[in-house]
């Protein structure tokens, strides 16, 4: 709330949706890279491990990422979208927004375990990639 409220005003809307999609593509394309270089043991049914460091690092890393969505695009495409569209059509425009976010929520959230059995560590590099180009080439 502390950034909505006061770093956006100064950095803007744009910016602050142009360094949260530099900062999670970031990220994944780190997550991808240690997924890579250290893919997670195989454990027998019953056997307890510890995780790996790789595997804690990947975990900060998703922590990290949450935070860079966290500070723009989760919270600002709501406030972005009230912006942009006049008075007497801003309550269409927030019902469309609304919808086509749960809408590909949704298929992201159901496509994306096939995606990570078929593909591996190569959903990471995917991801960065659309979070680079197409989410920080959309806020320029």
């Amino acid at each position: 709330i502390t950034f909505i409220l006061g770093f956006v005003e100064t950095l803007g809307c744009k910016m602050s949706l142009f360094i949260s999609a530099m900062g999670m593509g970031t990220l994944f394309f780190i997550i991808g890279a240690i997924l890579k270089t250290h893919p997670p043991p195989v454990v027998a049914t019953g056997e307890s491990i510890s995780p790996p460091p790789a595997s804690k690092a990947m975990a900060a890393m998703l922590y990290i990422y949450i935070c860079f969505y966290s500070m723009g695009w989760g919270p600002l495409p709501w406030v972005y979208v009230s912006d942009i569209f006049p008075t007497y059509t801003k309550h269409y425009s927030l019902a469309l927004a609304s919808a086509s976010q749960w809408l590909w929520n949704f298929i992201v959230s159901k496509v994306t375990p096939d995606m990570i059995s078929d593909l591996g560590y190569k959903v990471f590099l995917m991801f960065a990639t659309v979070n680079i180009i197409r989410m920080g080439g959309f806020t320029l």
